[in-house]
């Protein structure tokens, strides 16, 4: 059932972000909310007509006349916005610098290592402590900018009163030792591996242990490899997969190969940090906002839309749930580091998919891949380079929306002819 006071929620907090960002004069920003805020308003209104004419009882807070005299004023706001930024010169963009980018990179350690901490998992915690550490003494000795060296020396100091806090109590007690596991091989040759399963009634993971006989397992093993890869299923250990780097993360499987389109007017791959001011992993999730570019992967980017806009709808995570890392709300989130995991469910069974933030770009600094109409994010983005990734690379033949949907969600779909 569709949840309009979820939809409702959404306009008013688009709403209030948008006039907020307007006075402020961030007119960019604030016209990606005002579109967002009437267009979460155009679903409520479509779900009560279709309502009445069915004699339902949903009710709305909002008088049907005021969110149609709310679509128009948000909307007519962002047209004339978007019509006076055509008559002014273009805004420098700011981009952090180094310095800014190595205390960022320490923050994101010290706070990958108090959550490690916090689930008890003390050796991983210390090691984070100890990394944090070192960047920041590193970068302290090339940096001139006091307020990011004190930032620095606020982080350092954190991490090792707590390190020397896990010294003296947790990590002296012989019963928080553990043996090193051995490396976990990228292929299921075990029947004691068994994948993850996910309730699709509320798209969690679930570790039910559902025993696979060993025939099965050799199936899924076999089907680990695609297009020469392997893309092992996702296990229990994969929760907590590490994110946190002292330099930025790259794939060890190299780059993309790029589709011939991407070619003519490539220039380099960057990261979100090189040519975005403030990278985010989603500003507001909308199926609006989606724009493909020069992939030929339009059946990817129609599943992706639709599944986002049955997850704003129904308020069910089918996106925002299979992007790593998230934070405790389990909403995924920037990684200064670079390193992202996106999970797909191909050939039977969820697999983990590795990837760095690195995209395309031209020689003006726009974005050869599928990204939103916001400058700053990156989710669309980054789940389009993990699926071409899988597919072999940009050069991408194209697909058809039920492959692409079951990777997306799971959920298996059939054609009506």
């Amino acid at each position: 059932m569709v949840d309009i006071d979820k939809l409702e929620s959404d306009a008013r907090k688009h709403a209030l972000k948008a006039v907020d960002l307007d006075s402020k004069g961030k007119s960019e920003d604030a016209v990606f909310f005002y579109v967002e805020a009437a267009q979460a308003l155009i679903s409520v209104r479509e779900q009560l007509i279709s309502d009445r004419q069915q004699q339902s009882t949903t009710s709305s807070s909002i008088d049907l006349n005021e969110i149609v005299r709310l679509i128009h004023d948000y909307i007519k706001r962002a047209e004339g916005i978007k019509a006076s930024l055509k008559s002014k010169p273009t805004p420098s963009l700011h981009l952090k610098n180094t310095s800014e980018k190595g205390a960022e990179r320490a923050r994101y350690l010290l706070t990958q290592a108090l959550d490690q901490d916090e689930q008890k998992q003390y050796e991983a915690a210390f090691k984070l402590y100890q990394e944090a550490i070192t960047l920041c003494l590193n970068e302290k000795k090339t940096n001139n900018n006091t307020k990011i060296k004190e930032q620095l020396e606020k982080i350092a100091y954190q991490a090792l009163e707590r390190a020397e806090e896990l010294k003296r109590t947790e990590l002296n007690s012989s019963s928080h030792i553990r043996l090193p596991s051995p490396p976990r091989d990228e292929i299921i040759q075990k029947e004691e591996q068994q994948p993850l399963d996910i309730d699709q009634n509320n798209i969690n993971i679930i570790d039910k242990r559902a025993k696979l006989s060993s025939h099965e397992l050799d199936v899924l093993r076999r089907g680990s490899k695609i297009n020469g890869r392997d893309y092992v299923p996702f296990f229990n250990i994969d929760l907590r997969e590490r994110f946190a780097y002292q330099t930025p993360f790259v794939d060890p499987h190299g780059p993309l190969k790029l589709a011939p389109k991407q070619q003519t007017h490539f220039l380099r791959l960057a990261r979100p940090d090189e040519i975005m001011s403030e990278p985010k992993m989603i500003m507001a999730l909308s199926y609006f906002s989606i724009k493909q570019d020069l992939i030929s992967d339009c059946s990817f980017v129609a599943s992706l839309a639709v599944s986002v806009q049955y997850e704003i709808k129904f308020n069910k995570r089918l996106i925002t749930s299979i992007i790593y890392p998230q934070n405790k709300q389990g909403e995924p989130i920037y990684n200064p580091c670079g390193k992202y995991m996106v999970r797909f469910h191909l050939n039977g069974v969820w697999r983990k998919v590795i990837i760095d933030d690195t995209l395309p770009i031209d020689h003006s600094n726009r974005l050869l891949c599928s990204s939103t109409t916001n400058k700053n994010e990156i989710w669309v983005s980054l789940l389009e380079k993990a699926y071409m990734k899988v597919m072999g690379g940009y050069d991408f033949p194209g697909s058809n929306s039920t492959v692409d949907l079951h990777a997306l969600t799971g959920i298996y779909h059939i054609f009506y002819f």
